[in-house]
């Protein structure tokens, strides 16, 4: 037997109002709500008027929650007026999160940066993410709130290179994304390379073309593997359900069939 059962949760979907995505969350038997900071129900200004209902709704539920910053944040950009503004909107997003209590707020490394296959300009573009995610790092520290780098079509080297250089910074590892990266084997990789620093998964599936967010079983990617190799680290932390379905049962499902595996280990 691995560690104990993590906790696991579910992504609230911002084209829903977000008090009732909560409460149908919670119903759902999860133990924490993804809040997703994007337009239109879930970006940071409607979010900043319903704080306080969303944080009175968590905690009535006995849920918590964790963040996710919105995906088209550029951390990477070659410019340094859009990155600057992507940071005070960051900086923004951290408050905000303070507000609702949550302590784990996700980035992505923006992919529209890293598909440069130039190793002199991907290198700037690796530079430009740590020296962002050290001002984010370094602001939320002051809140008690976690920053964490999520894996979109980068390597686990790519990952590595911003980590080891962002102290304090933790890690993502969104195994649909690394397993359309390469397959099984680079999902492990992941956890591997970053075992000592993960602190979240998102979990969903796909047939390795297209980052569909499937139900767990409905692709291709060997999940008893990967419970098998995170309780190996004794992992205990959280793990997220990005299941994007039209039928949000598929997600209580996902998370039934986790639960069966993790504890036949």
């Amino acid at each position: 037997m691995g560690a104990a059962l993590p906790k696991l949760g579910n992504s609230t979907n911002p084209r829903k109002e977000i008090v009732g995505d909560i409460e149908t969350i919670a119903g759902m038997g999860f133990d924490f709500a993804e809040l997703v900071m994007e337009a239109p129900q879930g970006s940071a200004e409607i979010l900043n008027k319903k704080a306080n209902s969303v944080r009175k709704t968590i905690e009535k539920n006995s849920l918590f929650a964790t963040a996710h910053a919105p995906a088209s944040a550029d951390l990477g950009h070659f410019y340094q007026p859009v990155r600057d503004a992507w940071i005070e909107q960051s900086k923004k997003i951290v408050l905000l999160s303070d507000k609702i209590g949550v302590k784990k707020l996700n980035f992505h490394a923006n992919y529209s940066s890293l598909i440069v296959k130039n190793s002199d300009l991907k290198e700037i573009i690796l530079d430009n993410h740590v020296e962002s995610f050290s001002a984010i790092v370094h602001y939320a520290r002051k809140f008690g709130i976690e920053i964490l780098l999520e894996n979109t079509i980068e390597t686990a080297k790519d990952v590595a290179y911003i980590a080891e250089r962002v102290k304090g910074l933790r890690i993502n590892v969104d195994v649909g994304h690394a397993f359309i990266g390469g397959g099984n084997k680079a999902v492990i990789n992941f956890i591997k390379t970053f075992r000592d620093n993960l602190s979240h998964l998102h979990f969903h599936d796909n047939n390795g073309r297209r980052d569909d967010h499937l139900s767990i079983g409905q692709g291709k990617i060997n999940f008893p593997l990967i419970v098998k190799e995170l309780q190996k680290t004794d992992y205990s932390n959280t793990i997220n359900f990005e299941v994007f379905t039209k039928n949000r049962a598929y997600a209580k499902h996902s998370m039934n069939i986790f639960k069966k595996m993790w504890s036949s280990e």
